[in-house]
C-alpha cells in the first residue's frame, strides 16, 4: 500500500468521474460524507494538542501521468482520494486539519477508508525514528567510516538502537503507568536511581521500580531535561544522552552486584 498527501489540486482524468476539467478538490467535495471520526492530535509548534473530530469523504480518481520536461503522454494511474477534515473541534486562530491522501489500498468500506487515515496518523513515528536515527542521537550521518560494508553494519546496529529508544519513548507518553521493569533491566533502573540520587535526595529509593513515566523523566533529567516547564514531555534528545550516562552506569552496577558489593540506598555515583 502507498499513500501520500497532496499539496496541489490536480486535475483528474474526465473520464473517470464522467465530468470534464474537474480537479481533485472539486471531486472529493461532490462526494458524500461517510462518517466522522476521532484522532488524537499531539502538540506541535503552531498546534494545540486535542482530540480531533474527522469528517471523510472519498471518491476515486485517475490522474494522467507526463513527462517533466517533454511533457511527454506517460499514462495513467488510478487511485483514491481520501479527505479527512477537521470540523468542530478546532481551536481559535489555528488552521483545522486538512488531510487529502492518495492511495493505492482499495477502499470499498468505511473500515477501509478509516484504515487509510490512521496508517497515516502514524507517519510521525517514522519520521522521529530517521530523526534519532540520522541526527536525533545516534548521529549515523556523521560517520566517517568508508567502506559500504562497515557503514551498513554501523547504520543497522544505530537503527536498532533508535528503534529501541523511539518505543520507550513512546510508550512513556501514552503508558505512563507501566512498571519499569516491564521495560528496562533491573541493572538498568538501579544505575539510574544511583545517578540520580546526586542530583535529588528525594530520588526513588535504590531496589525500587518506578513507573515507566517516571523513570524515563529521571532518566532525561540525567540528560540535561529540566521539567515540563521547558516546553512539553522529555524529548529524544535529552533522554538519549541520560541513557548513555545510564548504559555505561548500568555495567559497573552488574560488576559491583555479581561480586556483591551493590551500593545502598544512601549511595550515589556519577
Amino acid at each position: 500500500m502507498v499513500t501520500v498527501r497532496s499539496n496541489k489540486d490536480r486535475l483528474v482524468n474526465a473520464r473517470t468521474l464522467r465530468r470534464g476539467h474537474l480537479k481533485l478538490r472539486e471531486a472529493i467535495a461532490s462526494a458524500p460524507d461517510l462518517a466522522a471520526i476521532y484522532i488524537e492530535v499531539p502538540r506541535g509548534p503552531k498546534r494545540t494538542p486535542r482530540i480531533a473530530r474527522l469528517e471523510l469523504r472519498t471518491v476515486g480518481v485517475g490522474f494522467e501521468l507526463r513527462a517533466l520536461w517533454s511533457k511527454k503522454r506517460l499514462g495513467e494511474v488510478h487511485v483514491t482520494a481520501v479527505q479527512a477534515r477537521e470540523a468542530g473541534t478546532c481551536p481559535d486562530g489555528e488552521e483545522p486539519l486538512d488531510w487529502l491522501l492518495l492511495t493505492t489500498f482499495p477502499v470499498h468500506t468505511l473500515d477501509d477508508a478509516i484504515r487509510v487515515v490512521r496508517a497515516y496518523t502514524q507517519r510521525w513515528l517514522i519520521e522521529r525514528l530517521h530523526y534519532t536515527w540520522k541526527t536525533g542521537t545516534c548521529g549515523v550521518e556523521s560517520s566517517q567510516l568508508e567502506s559500504f560494508d562497515a557503514l551498513c553494519k554501523w547504520a543497522t546496529l544505530h537503527l536498532s538502537v533508535a528503534a529501541h529508544r523511539q518505543h520507550i519513548l513512546h510508550l512513556s507518553r501514552t503508558q505512563p503507568e507501566l512498571p519499569a521493569d516491564e521495560i528496562f533491566a533491573r541493572d538498568e533502573i538501579d544505575a539510574a536511581l544511583l545517578l540520580f540520587k546526586k542530583h535529588r535526595k528525594d530520588a526513588p529509593a535504590l531496589g525500587s521500580t518506578p513507573l515507566l513515566g517516571t523513570m524515563v523523566d529521571i532518566i532525561a533529567r540525567l540528560g540535561g531535561y529540566i521539567g515540563k516547564s521547558s516546553g512539553g514531555p522529555p524529548g529524544i534528545k535529552t533522554f538519549g544522552r541520560g541513557m548513555d550516562r545510564v548504559a555505561d552506569a548500568a555495567e559497573v552496577v552488574a560488576m559491583l552486584r555479581a561480586n556483591g558489593h551493590m551500593p545502598t540506598s544512601n549511595d550515589g555515583f556519577g
